[in-house]
């Protein structure tokens, strides 16, 4: 809308001949009547008033309106087009529905049916909406005018803006709240006395604190003294009287007689000639403390008591670190008086060490509080008067000042020596169940697949006058002991032992292989996403192939009624420190094996790695624990996630390798020249060396078997006096009670540094088995092996030589 007014001419009419007398005021003014007994010289002096009229309701600031009794509006001054909009030309002859919206304008109309009523000056408060739209607070007052014959003909009104004004009130109001709420929750109360005008003024905290009320009249400094205690009112006086700041504390009575300390601070404003105008002061309700204070005064030797009875050690420790005070407890433990731990350092007495323990690698509850570290209870392991082992929970506290500083550090000492050993022992019982599992698993496993040896074993003898007979008797009798030796596989793997043969591999195949395998012939599907760009890993493969193969059959029977099984592969990079040794840069392949079956509940999910633990009535309890125990032993990580009903997610993280060229990787298959060799075999248990013997004569070769490395190096140095040279040695990696293959390997080479070693084992946790070649060794050759093995182990090691028939 235009905000400005429109030149208008104002129409004077006639009663009696209804006719226009047409003058040239800008004012719109319509609807004003002559009587037919005015001439027209008096029409000219009401056209002047009525121009003085205007001109005087233009230079009014702020914004007026009239109307008829009917609602209509007559007219507006420019104030009012500025504020609201709209001009004359828009609301003459309308009513307020027709240009507001119908809640005000209904309010509007109901303010002008009171007025019109009453015939009395109104004034309200009311919104508006501004020429922006936007709505504002208005004070509206309004009167009636009244005809020549003082009958109601309108209504003139005029509003001002009062928005800005309501805002200013509410936010003092709210400073007013909010510094009220604070000094009620501080217990601080405040006042101002202006010595010009001998007038006190109280906020309404400093009445309670004095326990008096508004209503029994104002405060004065005569009523605020008689409220001090007499005994310090004198000095109350003297710090007034002063003319200076002062903080004082003193007492006051109550109505109940009770008596209250007061805290108080006063600051003086002085006028230009520094003479004081005005005091302005705080008054702090300081009771609970002085009783505390008075409490802890009192109660001082009461508590050295109670320190004293308790099994708790306390020490208060200074800056230095020196023990500035400690209880008896902590005195009784570390086997000294009161008199000799003061001025000691702390770590002196309980650690007996001379430098601090934070410098020993230790973590010092007491360098935490003084460094302003967030304080964590650590335990220390100690010796105690008597020289046992104890275990203490130590934490230190702040000891501060009254502005706030750290003056020392109170360290508690709490004795879980108990509670470590109990803990201890339930780990123990904990460990013998699972043995005692373990135990009963492998029996129950062995009895089966022995009773299948001796079964057919015995068959076989009554079957002897038919050879293909018994033949098949011995062949499920040997099936029988390959089962057993698959078993004593895994729990070896699973043992301390069964370290991994490792050489560099492809993952893609090895990992599509084996899920492949171990899915044959089953009702479950599965899906593999694994990039031919997936890097290559030192693993054994078929340890690792053994992992893939017990997840997938996991996964397939968490899913009685088929499914999918997903195997995704992926390149990675951690942070060097998250994946353990032989890690190449944070290079890693992570592999996650996810089925859709019935999930694992969350209660076994801590148990799933332990041995013959399983939640399946098929189950052998050893898949999982040999997984992880391989994935343990290959530095990986290997963890699970699961829903109930939604499934199970394995996901397995190996250190990544650079891939070696092939050609490298070829030269052990390299054809030599064909002989019969002379091979010379250790081990200490004569069924071995004799099976050995018979196998190794069955292949061509010429053997020679000795219990121990005695033997073995007597043997080899004699040997090598007659000129009859051994072309391989196999030795046993353990000897009870005698030289193993480890020294013997080494006093070996020192008489023949090109000597050809095959170290062979049926179980050991030493390193050669994963490292051999390290050692000297040419080949490793696992127990227990078949002829076929042993066949392949020597022609990968001796030049092409005759092989006996099969």
């Amino acid at each position: 809308m235009d905000s400005g007014k429109s030149p208008g001419t104002t129409k004077i009419i006639d009663e009696t001949t209804g006719e226009f007398i047409k003058t040239e005021l800008e004012a719109p003014l319509e609807g004003v009547h002559l009587n037919e007994e005015k001439s027209q010289g008096g029409a000219v002096d009401l056209v002047q008033q009525l121009r003085f009229n205007e001109a005087l309701l233009e230079s009014v600031p702020i914004p007026v309106f009239y109307k008829d009794i009917q609602g209509r509006y007559l007219g507006c001054n420019r104030a009012f087009t500025e504020a609201m909009g709209v001009g004359p030309e828009d609301i003459i002859g309308k009513t307020a529905y027709d240009l507001w919206p119908e809640q005000q304008s209904r309010r509007y109309h109901q303010q002008d049916e009171n007025l019109l009523k009453d015939l009395t000056h109104q004034e309200y408060e009311f919104t508006i909406i501004d020429k922006n739209g936007d709505i504002r607070d208005a004070l509206f007052s309004k009167d009636v005018f009244y005809d020549e014959h003082g009958n109601a003909e309108g209504i003139v009104g005029s509003f001002i803006d009062i928005t800005d004004r309501k805002r200013a009130e509410k936010a003092l109001r709210e400073s007013e709240d909010r510094l009220n709420k604070a000094q009620q929750i501080a217990g601080i109360g405040s006042w101002q006395y202006n010595l010009q005008s001998d007038s006190l003024w109280w906020s309404d905290e400093l009445y309670r604190i004095f326990a008096m009320s508004p209503e029994e009249g104002p405060p004065t400094i005569e009523r605020f003294l008689e409220k001090i205690h007499p005994d310090d009112r004198a000095n109350i006086q003297a710090q007034i009287a002063s003319g200076s700041a002062y903080r004082s504390d003193y007492r006051i009575i109550l109505p109940d007689n009770r008596n209250k300390f007061i805290h108080e601070e006063v600051e003086i404003y002085r006028d230009e000639n520094n003479k004081p105008i005005r005091y302005v002061g705080t008054a702090q309700d300081i009771t609970r403390r002085k009783q505390a204070e008075e409490q802890l005064r009192s109660n001082g030797e009461f508590i050295r008591t109670i320190l004293d009875s308790v099994d708790e050690g306390f020490i208060v420790v200074d800056r230095d670190l020196k023990i500035i005070s400690a209880n008896q407890s902590f005195c009784r433990n570390n086997g000294i008086s009161m008199k000799e731990a003061i001025g000691c350092t702390c770590y002196e007495i309980s650690h007996r060490i001379n430098i601090p323990c934070y410098e020993a690698g230790g973590v010092c509850p007491v360098k935490q509080v003084f460094d302003g570290e967030y304080v964590e209870s650590t335990v220390h392991q100690y010796l105690d008067v008597l020289n046992n082992e104890i275990f203490i929970e130590a934490k230190a506290y702040p000891l501060k000042d009254s502005s706030g500083e750290i003056i020392a550090a109170v360290e508690v000492h709490h004795d879980i020596t108990k509670q470590r050993k109990q803990e201890e022992e339930q780990l123990k019982l904990q460990k013998l169940e699972a043995i005692g599992t373990l135990a009963g698993g492998i029996a129950h496993d062995f009895n089966n697949l022995l009773q299948g040896v001796f079964g057919f074993v015995s068959l076989a003898k009554i079957t002897l006058d038919n050879p293909l007979e018994a033949a098949e008797m011995l062949e499920q009798a040997e099936h029988a002991l390959s089962l057993s030796v698959n078993l004593t596989h895994q729990l070896l793997t699973f043992a301390k032992g069964g370290k991994p043969v490792v050489k560099q591999v492809s993952l893609k195949p090895l990992i599509e292989s084996a899920s492949k395998f171990a899915l044959s012939g089953s009702h479950c599907e599965c899906r593999p996403n694994i990039p031919d760009t997936l890097w290559h890993a030192n693993v054994d493969a078929g340890q690792l192939a053994q992992v893939i193969q017990n997840m997938v059959l996991n996964a397939c029977e968490s899913m009685p009624d088929g499914g999918s099984i997903d195997i995704t592969a992926e390149n990675v990079i951690l942070p060097e420190n998250d994946l353990g040794h032989h890690h190449n840069k944070g290079k890693s392949i992570r592999i996650k094996i996810t089925d859709h079956g019935v999930g694992i509940p969350e209660r076994y999910l801590s148990r799933i790695f332990d041995p013959y633990f399983t939640t399946k009535q098929s189950g052998s309890g050893l898949g999982l624990a040999t997984s992880y125990s391989i994935i343990k032993n290959h530095g990986g990580i290997i963890e699970v996630r699961s829903n109930k009903d939604q499934g199970t997610t394995f996901t397995i993280t190996l250190a990544a390798v650079e891939a070696q060229p092939k050609d490298s990787l070829q030269k052990s298959q390299e054809v030599v020249p064909k002989y019969s060799a002379r091979i010379l075999v250790m081990d200490d248990e004569v069924m071995v060396r004799n099976l050995a013997q018979r196998m190794i004569q069955s292949l061509g070769h010429e053997v020679v078997c000795t219990a121990d490395g005695e033997k073995t190096l007597e043997e080899y140095q004699r040997a090598l006096a007659a000129d009859k040279h051994y072309d391989l040695i196999i030795l046993d990696l353990t000897i009870k009670g005698g030289m193993g293959g480890e020294e013997t390997m080494k006093q070996l080479q020192v008489f023949d540094p090109n000597v050809k070693v095959i170290v062979s084992s049926g179980y050991s946790d030493n390193p050669i088995l994963s490292n051999f070649q390290e050692y000297g060794f040419v080949a490793i050759l696992n127990k227990p092996y078949t002829r076929d093995e042993l066949r392949s182990c020597l022609q990968k090691v001796l030049p092409n030589e005759p092989f006996g028939a099969d």
